[in-house]
């Protein structure tokens, strides 16, 4: 909301220095407005004046007289700090001095055949990150007694510091009169380019009521693929204060193309992409002081995210959602985990506010068929992650929860089966994993059965003899419990032990594991003695026992 803030300030200053200019103009004409000699003196006069204020103002080719019209070949505003600058071609402007003595106005119009303004800043470096696209107005803030009867400019472009052909194009901009003193008709047509790539264009058609400080109309934009209409309403508080408010008609985002656009952005850290429907109703506000509030509702319908690369759609998203002043709500209709029923529900407290945002969301799928879902992977994922047969069901739930926000995901199994033949073993049990800046933690909680002999995963122990010793003490049928736990990014622990099933069995054997970014070592223990050891072992090996 800074950044946006300072934006807009830059934008009043700009329009303030071009207000102070003409309109010391207007306050000198009626001295001098039968001399084109007189004329051109005091228009010089007013840019030292202006140049007094910090800025560097250039005149050149003046002709006319006050009483006529003014036509002046280049205007040029500069100033030097910051690089900012205001060039203007072929202007001609007239003055009315017919309301001076009834109302205290002058009104003046003004034509104008090109614009520029250049030297903005986009300070914010994730701004800057946000890759070509390939595939609002300005505030009349002019005194009260000052007033616009007419506005033609052809074209205004705005030109961006740090980018390269970045701009914003008003082409054109124009202001008329109507039967109404205190309303003009504003139209105007934009068209925006991120750096070179062609972003979009929008058209706006309404009034203005300079007295009121207000803009009235609709505004129809076509951006990266999408189109939107809304009414919108634009004033100026008291103060520095500004506010943008209006209604957006129903609207429907196609999310395929904005995420191949921006999908860079984020694929380090999520490697998904989106392929889907999103619409979008209801009022909205954007206050300066206040930032951004609304009352808009809308559902997700078949919104897909795939893997990227992979081009396998892990999730489909159906809900329906709403903002509403600052927390945004969502009910799920139906989603699905790969081809299993799931459920997205919970809302965002202060979702523009990075210092108040509060998260509240879980995603629960149960009763997913790992046979089912490792079927549906490429053979080269398979292949590159050396999975097991899987058979049997399981539980994922995701909880993004509070204002860090700690995010948990949490996979549970009654009667997971990993491997084949007489390698089979049933895990039981359940694996937290819980992410936040503040803390990284994994859990898990995990009983395995053997079905057949001992799994492959424990040939890894150099000593056969261990493994024999297991076999001839549990005849065969073995029990293994284990809780492994700690930062899994640092430092893992893992604690457990061998059982038998039946009663009498000899003392257990212990099993023990440090991992360090995810790869340790395990030692099976007896009371007496260290066993065998196995190193270069992964979690993820382990907890499926492969």
């Amino acid at each position: 909301m800074q950044n946006k803030s300072k934006k807009i300030g830059l934008t009043i200053r700009v329009i303030i220095v071009v207000s102070l200019f003409f309109g010391t103009i207007i306050a000198l004409a009626a001295l001098a407005t039968n001399s084109e000699y007189v004329s051109e003196y005091v228009l010089r006069r007013i840019a030292q004046g202006v140049a007094n204020k910090g800025f560097e103002v250039n005149l050149s080719d003046i002709k006319g007289k006050f009483i006529d019209k003014i036509t002046i070949k280049k205007v040029k505003i500069k100033k030097n700090s910051d690089k900012f600058a205001v060039l203007l071609d072929n202007i001609a402007f007239g003055l009315n001095f017919e309301r001076l003595y009834t109302k205290g106005v002058v009104s003046f119009d003004i034509d104008a055949e090109n614009a520029v303004i250049s030297g903005l800043n986009i300070s914010n470096e994730r701004i800057l990150n946000i890759p070509t696209y390939n595939d609002l107005t300005c505030f009349a803030y002019f005194p009260a007694e000052i007033e616009i009867s007419s506005l033609n400019i052809k074209k205004i472009r705005y030109v961006f510091n740090k980018l390269k052909d970045t701009e914003l194009v008003l082409a054109p901009l124009k202001i008329t009169p109507t039967n109404n003193v205190l309303e003009k008709n504003l139209v105007a047509y934009f068209k925006a380019s991120w750096k070179a790539g062609n972003l979009g264009v929008a058209s706006f058609s309404g009034t203005l009521n300079q007295k009121a400080k207000k803009i009235n109309g609709t505004i129809d934009v076509a951006m990266a693929g999408q189109k939107l209409k809304s009414e919108i309403n634009v004033s100026r508080k008291k103060g520095k204060n500004f506010e943008v408010s209006g209604y957006l008609s129903e609207s429907v985002f196609d999310t395929a193309p904005i995420s191949r656009w921006l999908a860079g952005l984020w694929q380090d850290n999520f490697p998904f992409s989106f392929d889907g429907k999103l619409s979008c109703s209801g009022s909205w506000l954007y206050n300066s002081n206040v930032g951004f509030l609304g009352n808009l509702s809308g559902k997700c319908e078949k919104l897909h995210v795939v893997a990227m690369g992979l081009f396998i759609q892990v999730l489909e998203l159906n809900n329906t959602w709403q903002y509403l002043n600052g927390t945004i709500s969502i009910n799920d209709t139906g989603s699905r985990l790969f081809d299993f029923p799931a459920i997205l529900n919970g809302k965002i407290d202060s979702v523009f506010f990075d210092n108040e945002r509060k998260w509240d969301l879980n995603f629960i799928c149960k009763n997913a068929d790992a046979a089912s879902i490792t079927a549906t992977l490429p053979w080269g994922i398979k292949y590159g992650l050396n999975l097991p047969q899987l058979k049997g069901e399981f539980d994922l739930s995701v909880s993004v929860i509070g204002k860090d926000p700690n995010t948990t995901l949490r996979i549970a199994s009654q009667k997971l089966v990993s491997g084949s033949d007489n390698e089979m073993a049933e895990i039981s049990g359940t694996v937290s994993w819980l992410y936040s800046e503040k803390q990284k933690h994994v859990e898990a909680i995990i009983d395995v059965e053997n079905i057949d002999g001992v799994p492959r995963f424990f040939s890894r122990f150099a000593l056969e003899s261990a493994l024999n010793d297991i076999k001839k003490n549990y005849n065969e049928t073995v029990k293994l419990n284990y809780r492994l736990f700690g930062d899994p990014y640092a430092e893992t622990s893992l604690e457990g032990a061998f059982t038998g099933t039946e009663a009498g069995a000899i003392e257990s054997i212990l099993l023990f594991g440090s991992f360090l970014g995810g790869e340790g070592s395990l030692k099976l223990e007896s009371k007496e003695k260290q066993i065998a050891e196995a190193h270069k072992v992964n979690i993820y090996d382990l907890l499926l026992l492969k």
